[in-house]
């Protein structure tokens, strides 16, 4: 199951009703409910682009919830392939590939952060072993999927990934125990950068400004970090790895 951000719509990954089963199969699909006037869930409509004999899951919305994301085995793929479909005119328009993440493997269990970062499980790219977790920034223009690396993926299977609001807690699914499905939780640690340097009048002589102000500006110039240098003219700070200080 997966919610939009204001937790008014939901898709869900259900089995197809047993009158839609085909014999000894049993077929995932997508299905979407939104909350009343009263707020409670409405019945369960299925998603408009599911395709029978073929498995349609792992559904989750955009920051905005006017895109979601799926995994499909349809016809027309390279794999089990990622897709999504844009909410338009009232209506979920045709799946798309997401031809950036997919691989003639296995891509699953998308999840899209507030920030609009893409994470998904895949065999196909490079990896550790088994399903490893990568990335993609969908608001820039990046032309590969990023492995999130050790810690996070291990030789065996690791999938299921989510983020907080500030991309530093979440948790994710991993069979590296005894190859035993277990949820862990994890937390992100920014190393501390160090930041140092000196200030002069002029090359040559090199005059040390004492007590010169330094001016560290944010990425959007709304904040700022003042700083001076000593008799030396010499400044030092440390900064995190996630600071948008420049």
């Amino acid at each position: 199951v997966a919610f939009n951000s204001e937790e008014t719509k939901m898709v869900i990954t259900h089995n197809y009703s047993n009158k839609e089963k085909k014999e000894g199969v049993r077929y995932l699909a997508l299905y979407l409910s939104e909350k009343d006037q009263e707020g409670e869930w409405k019945e369960l409509e299925a998603f408009p682009h599911d395709v029978k004999n073929s498995n349609t899951g792992h559904g989750c919305f955009s920051p905005d919830g006017n895109t979601l994301y799926f995994v499909s085995d349809r016809d027309g793929g390279k794999g089990r392939t990622d897709y999504y479909s844009n909410f338009e005119f009232g209506e979920w328009q045709k799946p798309v590939n997401l031809e950036i993440a997919n691989t003639v493997g296995e891509e699953m269990f998308p999840y899209v952060s507030d920030e609009n970062i893409l994470y998904f499980a895949s065999n196909g790219h490079l990896g550790l072993g088994g399903l490893d977790i990568f990335m993609v920034d969908l608001n820039t223009q990046q032309m590969e999927p990023v492995n999130l690396g050790g810690g996070i993926n291990s030789p065996a299977d690791d999938f299921g990934f989510i983020v907080d609001d500030k991309g530093e807690n979440g948790y994710l699914s991993s069979d590296r125990d005894n190859f035993v499905d277990k949820i862990y939780s994890w937390e992100r640690k920014s190393p501390k950068i160090g930041l140092n340097g000196y200030v002069y009048a002029a090359y040559k002589p090199k005059e040390p400004l004492k007590n010169q102000r330094v001016v560290l500006y944010s990425n959007n110039k709304s904040d700022s970090t003042i700083l001076h240098t000593n008799e030396k003219g010499y400044f030092e700070t440390s900064l995190d790895e996630r600071s948008e200080e420049r």
